[in-house]
């Protein structure tokens, strides 16, 4: 994907709606590496297309009007991927249409921009009548309010703001794995930090068969490694081992030092603005995960320190 500076994880949720990508690039953003091939780029080229124009003539990308090919958005990249996932796991073209009815059809019925702005405005409101409001918060509630009754506005949105968007959101904020849940039968639901759920108040048994699509895997496409390596099952952790993931992705380790069996100390070292290489980060979540230390000491850069020993999480 053309881009000249780098898109942080954190600013993605402000990113994800704005359409940057041109609809005739994705077969590169696909397979980078055909960049310098025209032969192969072209016959990939035709391949792809010849599957988007199926999925839009079934309904598939409901943000594709007909005869319309612009540019898309993050979200809408990301939906396309997992279409591709689907078509790969073989799944019939009546699941992915439940699945898309799901994420988008559903989002469009129930309003969901109108729910996600009322939410957040009696949120900014609670923070107002308890003096917490910050200057910025005070204005982006005033926006609300102005643009509440704006039932035009609210039909713009819904192209734009639906469930899978929520879902991305959710992932991003929680830093948590997360993903797309559908089983057998059809049935679609939503697994993120730890919990399985559906807007359609469906019973979920997540012990039943099921595909399960990460959203880890379709971040890839557009973040380097090191924005993704401290996306872990919670769980897996203790809130403990959960706050020392946070610090990790705050950058705010001074030191770290992990006591292994047999007394033996992995101390991992961190650069002047408090962050640790990737690899080193990918070690940490591996040891939290598996449980594979005694005792584990962080000193934050703000002076604070947290120590704990190994403790086991019953998982229910």
């Amino acid at each position: 994907m053309p881009s000249q500076e780098p898109i942080l994880l954190s600013d993605f949720p402000g990113l994800m709606y704005d359409r940057l990508v041109p609809l005739s690039d994705l077969h590169l953003l696909r397979s980078p590496h055909l960049a310098n091939n025209k032969k192969k780029a072209e016959q990939e080229k035709a391949s792809f297309y010849h599957y988007l124009n199926y999925w839009r003539r079934n309904g598939l990308l409901p943000f594709i009007e007909k005869g319309k090919w612009g540019k898309l958005s993050f979200v809408q990249l990301i939906w396309i991927q997992i279409l591709e996932s689907m078509r790969e796991f073989g799944l019939s073209l009546d699941v992915m249409k439940n699945v898309c009815d799901y994420f988008f059809l559903d989002a469009y019925n129930d309003n969901v921009p109108k729910i996600n702005l009322t939410y957040t405005k009696n949120q900014l409101e609670k923070k107002q009548r308890a003096n917490t409001i910050s200057e910025e918060e005070k204005i982006h509630l005033e926006f609300i309010k102005r643009n509440m009754t704006d039932e035009h506005w609210f039909t713009m949105l819904k192209f734009d703001v639906n469930y899978l968007t929520n879902l991305i959101i959710a992932c991003i904020k929680e830093n948590w794995l997360g993903g797309i849940v559908i089983f057998a039968d059809g049935t679609v639901a939503e697994y993120v930090n730890g919990n399985y759920a559906s807007h359609r108040k469906e019973p979920i048994n997540p012990e039943n068969p099921h595909v399960y699509l990460p959203l880890k895997y379709y971040l890839s496409t557009f973040f380097e490694d090191s924005e993704l390596a401290t996306m872990v099952n919670p769980v897996l952790l203790t809130e403990n081992e959960k706050q020392i993931v946070q610090e990790i992705r705050k950058g705010n380790i001074r030191e770290l030092r992990i006591e292994l069996e047999k007394g033996k100390i992995r101390r991992f070292e961190t650069t002047k603005e408090g962050t640790i290489s990737i690899d080193e980060a990918r070690a940490i979540v591996q040891l939290l995960g598996l449980k594979n230390y005694e005792r584990i000491v962080l000193e934050t850069r703000d002076e604070k320190t947290v120590s704990f020993k190994r403790t086991k999480k019953n998982l229910k």
